[in-house]
C-alpha cells in the first residue's frame, strides 16, 4: 500500500523501511518485496521500487489501455459500488471489473486509476485495469 500512496514517485528500500521499522524488521520488508517483484506487481528500477501499474501509466509504455482518473468511492452495495469519476460523474463499479486492492473500495477511498468508461444495461460502468496511486 505505501508503494501505491507513493505514485509515480518511487520508493527505496530505506524508505520504506523507514515507514514500517515499527512494526516489521528489515528481513520481513527485504523478502515482501521480493515476492512482490517476483509477482510481477513491482518493478525494481536500479534501487528503487516502483509499482507495475505506475510504470504502465506513463507515457512512454506500449499504448495503455483507457485513460487516467480519480475515482472515489461513494457508496458499497453488495455485488457492486457507486464512484464518483474526477469529480464529474458517477458511475457503477462491478467487482469483475476492478483489478487493483480491495483495501481501496471503501466509502471515502480516493484513488487515481486507469479506467474505460462504458454503458452497460443502459448505466454508465467503469472498467478499472490499474490501479495507479493511493490518494
Amino acid at each position: 500500500m505505501l508503494l501505491l500512496k507513493a505514485g509515480n514517485r518511487v520508493a527505496t528500500f530505506g524508505e520504506l523501511l523507514k515507514e514500517l521499522d515499527e512494526d516489521y524488521g528489515p528481513d520481513v520488508v527485504r523478502r515482501s518485496l521480493a515476492r512482490l517483484v517476483r509477482d510481477g506487481l513491482v518493478k525494481k528500477v536500479g534501487d528503487r521500487y516502483i509499482t507495475t501499474a505506475a510504470l504502465r501509466s506513463r507515457p512512454v509504455a506500449a499504448k495503455p489501455q483507457g485513460r487516467i482518473v480519480t475515482v472515489e468511492v461513494e457508496k458499497v452495495y453488495p455485488g457492486f459500488a457507486v464512484v464518483l469519476v474526477d469529480d464529474r460523474f458517477r458511475a457503477r463499479l462491478e467487482p469483475s471489473t476492478y483489478i487493483g486492492p480491495r483495501e481501496l473500495i471503501k466509502k471515502g477511498r480516493r484513488f487515481k486509476a486507469r479506467v474505460t468508461v462504458t454503458k452497460l444495461n443502459g448505466k454508465t460502468a467503469i472498467l478499472i485495469h490499474d490501479v495507479v496511486e493511493a490518494i
